[in-house]
C-alpha cells in the first residue's frame, strides 16, 4: 500500500509539472525561433555605425577603414566572433567590442524560454489582466534566483523582470508577427532597465528584420544606453548604436568549418 501511495504521488507531480509551465510553453510555440525553421548552420557580419569614430577616440589607435564582427553559429558548438579590420595588438579593444556584440546575439538567436529556465520551479498566478508565472531557483546554483514573466491576454511576454545578488533587470517588450513569421512573434521593442548599486541604466532597442534564404532574421538593431547616477538624469548623456547585420550565409557548412579548423 505504501510503494502504491508513493507511485501515485510520483506519477500525480509528473502530469502537474507541465500545467505550470503550460503559459511560457504556449508562449514558445508562438514566437519566431529560427532553429524551427531549419536552421542548423550561419555565419554572418555585423558592422556598427560611427564604430571607428568611437574607436578612433583613442590616439593610439591607428587610422582603420572597416572594422566589423563575423559570427558563426552551429547547434552542437554554439557561437563564436571574430573582429575583423582591426589592426595588430589592440587586444583589449578587440576583446571588449566582441563581449559587446556577443551580448547582444541573443537577438538573432533567441533561446526558447522553457529551455532558458529549466533549473526553475514555477508558480502561476492571475493579477489583473495578466498572467504572472514567477520562476525560482532554490538549489542556489543559478546567477539569477528569480524571475517574474508576465504575458497578456493574447499570450505575449509583455514584462520580464530577474533579481539577482548583482541587481535587478527589467524588461518591457513589444512584439508582433512579420510577412515571412508565419504569424509568430518577433521583438518590435525592448526596455531594459537594471538596477546595480547606485547605478540605474536604461537601455532601449527597436529591430528591422528581413528573411534570408527563408528564415527569418534581423537586419538592424538600433539601441540606446543611457545610466543615470543622480535624480538629474540631463546630466548623464546617452550613447547610441546601430548594428547592421548583412552577408547571412545559412547552411553552407562555413560555420561547420570554422569550428572544425579552431579546434
Amino acid at each position: 500500500m505504501k510503494f502504491l501511495i508513493i507511485s501515485l504521488l510520483c506519477i500525480s507531480s509528473m502530469f502537474a509539472a507541465p500545467k505550470k509551465q503550460e503559459t511560457i510553453h504556449t508562449y514558445d510555440l508562438r514566437y519566431y525561433y529560427p532553429v524551427n525553421f531549419g536552421l542548423k548552420d550561419l555565419s554572418f557580419d555585423i558592422r556598427i555605425e560611427n564604430l571607428e569614430s568611437m574607436l578612433g577616440e583613442t590616439k593610439s589607435l591607428p587610422q582603420i577603414v572597416d572594422v566589423f564582427a563575423r559570427v558563426y553559429w552551429t547547434f552542437d558548438n554554439g557561437i563564436d566572433v571574430e573582429i575583423l579590420g582591426m589592426p595588430k595588438g589592440f587586444s583589449e579593444k578587440k576583446t571588449a567590442l566582441k563581449k559587446f556584440i556577443t551580448n547582444r546575439l541573443d537577438f538573432v538567436f533567441p533561446k526558447k524560454m522553457l529551455d532558458k529556465l529549466e533549473a526553475y520551479d514555477f508558480n502561476q498566478s492571475n493579477r489583473g489582466n495578466f498572467i504572472v508565472v514567477d520562476a525560482e531557483d532554490k538549489t542556489g546554483k543559478e546567477e539569477v534566483n528569480k524571475i517574474t514573466l508576465k504575458f497578456d491576454k493574447t499570450g505575449k511576454l509583455v514584462n520580464y523582470t530577474d533579481y539577482s545578488p548583482a541587481g535587478t533587470r527589467i524588461f518591457n517588450l513589444k512584439m508582433s508577427p512579420r510577412p515571412f513569421s508565419q504569424n509568430k512573434w518577433l521583438y518590435d521593442e525592448i526596455e531594459k532597465i537594471s538596477y546595480v548599486g547606485l547605478i540605474k541604466t536604461i537601455t532601449k532597442y527597436n529591430f528591422k528584420y528581413n528573411k534570408f534564404d527563408g528564415i527569418g532574421f534581423p537586419e538592424e538593431i538600433s539601441f540606446m544606453i543611457k545610466q543615470i547616477l543622480n535624480s538629474d538624469d540631463q546630466k548623464n548623456p546617452k550613447k547610441e548604436f546601430v548594428f547592421k547585420l548583412s552577408s547571412y550565409r545559412i547552411n553552407k557548412g562555413i560555420a561547420k568549418s570554422y569550428f572544425k579548423l579552431k579546434k
